[in-house]
């Protein structure tokens, strides 16, 4: 995931603190978590540059270069304008992302429009013995920052307790789906061909992907708290069933334990269950679809 630069020798000179493209010269990000609000689900970080390079700094302030920080993981990216002058609070929408992977982070310098980096003695001894103007043109990466990982709050929403993967090692044996429950978080075996049209939906559409994913977990979900039902025991101290007891708890206002035990247990029990947990999922689904359709009217 992370932005690979797979030519080592750059064609044109590079901004970057591990680089002597520059001499003496640098390029890199910093954050700091301001605010994270759980009950939205919003985590706002505050970034800062350091640029030590005073031609490219005046490019900056022309509008020929642009600072960019850049945001990735599995399923969505962000891009964000940054400033030299103060640090940028950026706002990151968790529910956009996965709750089990970091995020990565690397600022870039990207060049909005084409100039001739005239001033050669910035640069090393390579590119001043060429001793002529380098020209970058629009579009061109002329600098990147160091990279940072921005590891997710730890949360009992339903969506975090969930693992879904294609059948790589061929164990589902002709089924389109397998659940397991060994790990912390509850792992979904999806046959190869399903799992990527759902990968494939969630980079296409963000807005449904809650929708899609919600059908798929339901059966884990019966899974699950049938399992509840019969060995709480075993499973009361792994992530995704305190999520799930923590859920049915508020509901029933009782202690897990005097819920769920074997002589408790019933059909029409788990299908409530799974609606109440199921309910965050779809009224997240339904919130992000309805602010979609307003905004192409």
């Amino acid at each position: 995931m992370r932005i690979k630069f797979d030519n080592t020798y750059f064609p044109k000179p590079v901004l970057n603190e591990n680089l002597d493209d520059f001499n003496k010269n640098s390029f890199k990000i910093s954050y700091s978590i301001k605010n994270y609000d759980k009950i939205r689900q919003k985590l706002t970080i505050n970034v800062s540059v350091a640029l030590e390079n005073e031609y490219i700094k005046r490019q900056i302030k022309s509008g020929k270069v642009v600072p960019l920080l850049h945001l990735e993981q599995i399923t969505q990216r962000q891009v964000e304008q940054l400033s030299l002058s103060e640090s940028k609070e950026v706002e990151i929408d968790l529910l956009q992302y996965a709750t089990n992977t970091e995020i990565e982070v690397m600022g870039i310098l990207y060049c909005k429009e084409s100039f001739a980096l005239m001033d050669v003695e910035n640069l090393n001894d390579v590119y001043r013995m060429l001793d002529k103007p380098i020209y970058f043109g629009r579009g061109d990466i002329i600098g990147y920052s160091n990279y940072i990982a921005i590891k997710l709050p730890e949360d009992r929403r339903i969506g975090s307790i969930f693992n879904l993967n294609g059948d790589k090692d061929k164990i589902l044996n002709g089924d389109t789906l397998k659940v397991s429950l060994t790990n912390d978080l509850i792992d979904i075996i999806l046959e190869e061909k399903v799992h990527k049209k759902l990968v494939d939906t969630y980079r296409s559409d963000p807005y449904v992907k809650k929708l899609i994913f919600s059908s798929i977990v339901i059966p884990a979900l019966i899974t699950a708290y049938t399992e509840m039902f019969n060995d709480y025991p075993t499973y009361k101290e792994k992530k995704w069933c305190k999520s799930l007891a923590d859920k049915i708890e508020k509901e029933e206002k009782l202690k897990s334990e005097e819920i769920f035990v074997q002589s408790n247990y019933e059909l029409d029990k788990i299908y409530h269950y799974v609606n109440i947990a199921m309910g965050d999922l779809y009224k997240d689904a339904i919130e992000f679809y309805h602010s979609k359709l307003e905004g192409d009217n």
